[in-house]
This record gives C-alpha cells, sequence and structure tokens, in this order.
C-alpha cells in the first residue's frame, strides 16, 4: 500500500523533475508539459492559484493498479507496477483538483499522442476505471473510427479486471458494458459510425486513434459532456500516414504544444506529444526514447525497435511506417512547412530597442475592423550589421472576451503589459493606429509605412495628406518570396533582433509557408483562427528597411554631424 506524505516522494514528481534536468531523454513538448507541471506544483502554494495536486488521489492511482496483473507480453501474470511516464500522466488527469471543491477535476480535455506498442490501450483501459471509481454514476465511453478498434481497450479493461477475482466481483461484465456495481458506474465501447453517438451523456469520453476519427465524433463527445460537473475528454493517438491539413486531431496536437510552450493560456487543457524532434534522430536509437517512454521499463521494447528498424533497410516504405507510427513523427504527403522554429526564432529577442533619432521603418498589417490588427517598426545598425523590429498589436476593446476565447490568448493580461492596444468600441480606427505611430516617433524621423492594399485606402490617403512616405506591399509571391525568405535566413544567422512579445511568439508559432512550382513562398496559416498578423507587419516593415536602409543610414549620420 503507497502513501505519499509530500509530492517530491511521488513518481509523477520524480518524473518531471528528472525531465527538465535532462536525466531522461526527452522531445520538446514532454520537456515543455513536465516543466509546466514543476511550474503549477510551485503555483499552488499560492492562494490565487485555483487549483492543488491531491496526494490521496496519486497514491490511489498507484495502488488501485498494483490490484491488476499484466495480462498479456513478456511480463503477463506480474503485479502492475506503473512506469514513472505512467503515472505522470494518469496523476495529471485525476490527481489535479479544484481547491474550492476536490471532486471537480482541473483538466477537462486531454491530448496524448503515444507510439506505437508503449502500453496505449492499457493505459486507455486505466482511465476508464479510475473514471469509474472517481464519481457516483460515471458514464464512460470509448469511442473509434471501427467497432473493432473502440472495443481493444473495452477488452483491456475486462482483463485487467479479470486478473483479480477479489476485484472482479465489484464488476459486472457484460459482453458490451461494465458496471461498476457499488456506484452503478459504466463504461461502454462506441464506434463512429453507430447512431447512437449524439444520444450519449458521458461523464468520460475516450477517443481512440483520434488522428482517423471523423470531426463529428469529438463534437458528439464535447456537446455530450456539458452538462457534468467533472467532464473529461481524453484523445489519444499515434501518427497516421493521412493528411494533415483539416485534421482536428493535428490542430489539437498543434494547441497542445502551445499550450505547454506558455504561448497559449489555457488551465483545463492537459496534453503529452511523445516523438523524435525531428527525422535525423530517427537513425539514432539512443533518441528513440523521446516517442517511446517505456523503453527503460520494458523487457522487449528496444529489441522490438532494434528488429523494426532492420526492416527499414530493406524498403522505402517499411522506413516511412517506422518513422510515423513508432517514432510519432508527422510527414504529410501534402506537406505542412513551419516557416520559423520558434526557439530558434526566441534566441533573437531582447529587452529594448533604442529608436531615438534614428529613421524608422513601420509596417502595418490591418485586419478586418473587429480583429487584431498590427504595426512593426524596424531600424538598422551598420555597424553591428542588425535589424532591430518592435510589433505591437491592436484589438477591439468590445470584442476582447471573444476573441480571447477564440485564440487563447490572454489578450487583456498583455494590455497592462504593453504588448497590445485595445481601442474602445467594436471595432478599430484607421486614425488610432495612425496616431499611435505619429505619437511613438518625431515625424521627421518616419522613414515610410508600408501597407497591403487591401481595406487601406483611408489609411494611405491620410497618410499622404500629412506628407509621411508610403511603400505597397502587394500580397503574393512576386512581391514577398524574396523579403519572407531573407528574414527566416536572417532570424537564423542572429541577423535579426526583435523585442520581446509573447502574442508575436504565438503569430510565429502559427505560421506556415505556400510555394509555388517555382519554389516561391509566402506566408500562410492552417486556418482563420491561427493569426500570424503581428508576423506579417514585422516582414512588411524589414522589407523596407532592407531595401531603403542606406538612403536613410547616412542621412542619421548627416543629423548626427550637424546636432
Amino acid at each position: 500500500m503507497i502513501t505519499y506524505n509530500c509530492i517530491e516522494e511521488t513518481k509523477a514528481y520524480w518524473y518531471a523533475w528528472n525531465v527538465v534536468e535532462g536525466n531522461i531523454i526527452s522531445c520538446e513538448d514532454v520537456f515543455n508539459c513536465c516543466n509546466r507541471f514543476l511550474k503549477d506544483i510551485e503555483k499552488s502554494e499560492s492562494e490565487d492559484f485555483p487549483y492543488y495536486f491531491d496526494l490521496d488521489i496519486m497514491s490511489r492511482i498507484e495502488n488501485v493498479a498494483s490490484c491488476f496483473k499484466f495480462t498479456s507480453g513478456a511480463r503477463a501474470g506480474e503485479k502492475i507496477n506503473l512506469a514513472p511516464p505512467q503515472s505522470f500522466i494518469l496523476g495529471n488527469i485525476y490527481g489535479w483538483r479544484f481547491k474550492n471543491n476536490k471532486k471537480k477535476r482541473r483538466f477537462r480535455f486531454v491530448f496524448l499522442m503515444i507510439s506505437r506498442k508503449n502500453s496505449k490501450s492499457f493505459l486507455i483501459a486505466l482511465i476508464s476505471l479510475m473514471a469509474m471509481m472517481d464519481e457516483q454514476e460515471n458514464e464512460t465511453y470509448s469511442f473509434a473510427g471501427k467497432k473493432e478498434q473502440a472495443r481493444i481497450c473495452f477488452e483491456q479493461a475486462k482483463a485487467l479486471i479479470r486478473s483479480n477475482a477479489k476485484v472482479a466481483r465489484k464488476f459486472k461484465l457484460n459482453k458490451l458494458e461494465i458496471v461498476l456495481k457499488k456506484n452503478n458506474s459504466k463504461f461502454q465501447p462506441l464506434a463512429s459510425e453507430e447512431k447512437t453517438l449524439d444520444g450519449t451523456s458521458p461523464s468520460t469520453g475516450i477517443i481512440d486513434e483520434a488522428y482517423i476519427v471523423p470531426v463529428g465524433v469529438k463534437n458528439s463527445v464535447s456537446s455530450g459532456t456539458g452538462a457534468r460537473l467533472s467532464p473529461l475528454i481524453v484523445c489519444i493517438t499515434t501518427s497516421y500516414d493521412v493528411p494533415s491539413i483539416g485534421n482536428w486531431a493535428w490542430e489539437d496536437m498543434q494547441y497542445t504544444k502551445k499550450i505547454n510552450e506558455g504561448l497559449v493560456d489555457n488551465d483545463r487543457h492537459f496534453g503529452m506529444i511523445y516523438s523524435l524532434d525531428n527525422e535525423n534522430e530517427v537513425d539514432k536509437p539512443e533518441m528513440w526514447e523521446k516517442a517511446n517512454p517505456l523503453i527503460p521499463y520494458s523487457p522487449v521494447l528496444m529489441e522490438d525497435l532494434q528488429e523494426a528498424y532492420k526492416r527499414t533497410k530493406l524498403s522505402p516504405a517499411e522506413l516511412r511506417n517506422f518513422k510515423i507510427k513508432r517514432m510519432n513523427l508527422i510527414l504529410d504527403g501534402i506537406g505542412i512547412d513551419k516557416y520559423l522554429h520558434l526557439p530558434s526564432f526566441r534566441e533573437n529577442c531582447i529587452k529594448n530597442i533604442d529608436f531615438n533619432k534614428k529613421y524608422v521603418f513601420y509596417g502595418v498589417d490591418l485586419s478586418i475592423t473587429t480583429d487584431l490588427s498590427a504595426v512593426a517598426k524596424c531600424v538598422y545598425d551598420p555597424v553591428t550589421d542588425i535589424f532591430e523590429i518592435e510589433v505591437h498589436g491592436f484589438a477591439p476593446k468590445e470584442n476582447i472576451h471573444e476573441l480571447e476565447v477564440r485564440d487563447g490568448i490572454p489578450y487583456r493580461q498583455y494590455s497592462d503589459e504593453g504588448y497590445i492596444t485595445l481601442c474602445d468600441g467594436r471595432t478599430i480606427d484607421q486614425d488610432f493606429i495612425i496616431e499611435w505611430i505619429l505619437k511613438d516617433q518625431n515625424q521627421e524621423y518616419i522613414a515610410m509605412v508600408g501597407y497591403d492594399p487591401y481595406n487601406s485606402d483611408y489609411m494611405l490617403n491620410r497618410l499622404d495628406e500629412l506628407g509621411i512616405n508610403t511603400f505597397e506591399i502587394r500580397q503574393g509571391y512576386r512581391m514577398l518570396s524574396g523579403p519572407t525568405k531573407l528574414f527566416r535566413e536572417y532570424v537564423y544567422k542572429h541577423k535579426i533582433k526583435y523585442k520581446e512579445n509573447p502574442i508575436l511568439d504565438w503569430c510565429v508559432s502559427n505560421a506556415i509557408t505556400t510555394k509555388d512550382k517555382f519554389q516561391n513562398e509566402i506566408l500562410d496559416k492552417v486556418k482563420s483562427e491561427n493569426k500570424i498578423d503581428l508576423l506579417a507587419a514585422a516582414i512588411f516593415s524589414f522589407l523596407m528597411c532592407d531595401m531603403e536602409k542606406w538612403n536613410y543610414v547616412s542621412k542619421e549620420y548627416d543629423d548626427d554631424y550637424i546636432a
């Protein structure tokens, strides 16, 4: 019987601490997830943080698991002892509670990406059984694309129950239903083709192999859990050789990564993506633990991976399958090209930029009037050969709650911190942005303002009246491909520095590129909600500054000489 007296004793904490310390090989997202956990443990000591980690529940998870035995594989018949990664996942799902109501779980949505043969079905079975024990009359459903897949984790749960005769007496095991007698909780498997999906009202909905499950299943599960005090939706999957664009599970995976990075704020969402960080690591067995967290705890997993790797030498198809199924890499036939590697971009972040008596190039990206707009300013330092950029956002104040919900970005907090200005009303007045530019810099040192002609007629006329130089930047490969590629090159060469702005970081994380047949590139995004406005404005300002820098650098030196 396990009893934890402090968080440091738990396997969950041990795992997170060792990942963050570098003692356990992990991919970037797992590191970020563990780091988030450790920070939240610290925050939980504050009265302002609404959640706490329940040690009694963590002890219960370990003790419940130990009641069962492995039912297949190399360890069949052995008593189950949860591996630290499994304890970490289960502990996060069930251990975090509201301080004002310990029956209410913190996390409503869970997204897990785990490679094949890392006990995914076993984990789902335990999640299901814990859900049944966690509340009265819990209704747990497992969903999958096919009935056979939905039955796998259901049958695994039955097998676990049968592995302990004493425990089995507490359950009623039917062909398509498990019932916990003492509280009338039940567990059923369902497939996406079944007509009864919309009639379910699950406390816990588990979507297995989410990557190939229709979005309608997720929508049905989400709507069905709405009336529950502590609803839980768990999406779990391996990678699949299917297009990612338009795939809801791929979008949820990207969203999970942004939460773990701290780019998006959502305290009710938990997730982990076990995968290699890049394809080059496929040939490095010491890196395989990134996608296969059970390697240190399984007597056969590494051997099985090595045998599978040998087969990749026989055909490209075997290699592709190994990368996708065993290393959880996303390999799209249609190719999603991330524009920038965010950690590399962040290496260029600086706290302050001196714009005093420097000729500044302003790039303006105007959205529709009810959405996010951006102004970027860029200067060039000929001594260091570095471009310095600062970006500022604008959003309508009366719409801000809707925008925060849609984007998962705390715009009001960022407004208080000076990263964005909230404009009165439900629209963004272009006069307001013009006045902001004029207040930001002495008009004498406004080199020019670049703009996209879409929706910019008023601004163009107003700037002309003020005698400010303007530069039209048309969206398209012809004008933007070169600057887009050069901006990326200069980021990686550390020739572009930018003033810290978390909204800009978020825009960078959203940006992909599309290419024409000549390999020209322009910025794009997977869907309209993934905003890139601040990055687009930054590239606009850089484009002008790079083209005109020598015409204005000499003027700066002349001004200094005259002064």
